[in-house]
């Protein structure tokens, strides 16, 4: 039984190890190479189709043989740690974010990071109900749930294909909402504002649970 195990054990580590980086490692030898090929095809494309449909604009910005390396390096190297293959993007994010990461623009983790949120707000389960009747009349200012707010050292929103990053001379400020037909929707804000409504956040003037 132990035996048994240990070969099932390996032939996994044989297997993933294959698929993730085929040109290091040898694929296990029960399986046809033709077969090993489809594996690995099916799910690399299956990864870089779910990462161009969360990160459009990174995709853009760094044109189709750049993002196809980018995408490879991630599926090779980056050890995910969250269970979820809806959580593929958040990964990706994690892994950009790593100080390092050479040969690419310095917006591209604050841009990636910035189209992520769409999908994190879509997809929390914080509920977005507003009761309005009671806050307003106790004079709160009601936020929708889900919300985020957050800065970033590039107008992010501007970021497009021939994009040229200028010196870093301030923030740009966005609020992040999911309004009550589930669609997310952002702003972008003064520091002014940013400044406002992060005190306002910080003490917890709004609404956190539903009726």
């Amino acid at each position: 039984m132990k035996n048994g195990r240990a070969a099932l054990k390996n032939f996994q580590e044989q297997f993933s190890q294959h698929i993730r980086h085929p040109k290091r490692f040898r694929k296990p030898s029960q399986v046809p190479q033709d077969r090993m090929k489809v594996y690995s095809t099916l799910i690399f494309n299956s990864i870089e189709d779910v990462l161009s449909g969360c990160f459009p604009f990174c995709k853009e910005v760094l044109g189709k043989t750049k993002w196809l390396k980018l995408v490879r390096d991630f599926f090779t190297t980056h050890s995910c740690q969250r269970p979820f293959y809806r959580q593929v993007p958040e990964e990706f994010v994690d892994y950009l974010s790593v100080k390092g990461r050479k040969n690419f623009p310095s917006y591209l983790p604050h841009l990636a990071h910035f189209e992520w949120l769409e999908l994190d707000l879509y997809i929390s389960e914080k509920t977005n109900t507003l009761r309005f009747s009671d806050d307003l009349l106790e004079g709160k200012i009601v936020f929708t749930q889900p919300c985020q707010l957050v800065a970033y050292p590039y107008p992010v929103h501007q970021i497009k294909k021939g994009y040229k990053a200028k010196t870093k001379t301030e923030n740009y400020y966005y609020l992040f909402y999911r309004d009550t037909e589930f669609n997310v929707k952002w702003l972008q804000l003064n520091p002014a504002q940013a400044k406002l409504i992060h005190l306002l956040l910080d003490k917890k003037m709004l609404l956190s649970k539903a009726l």
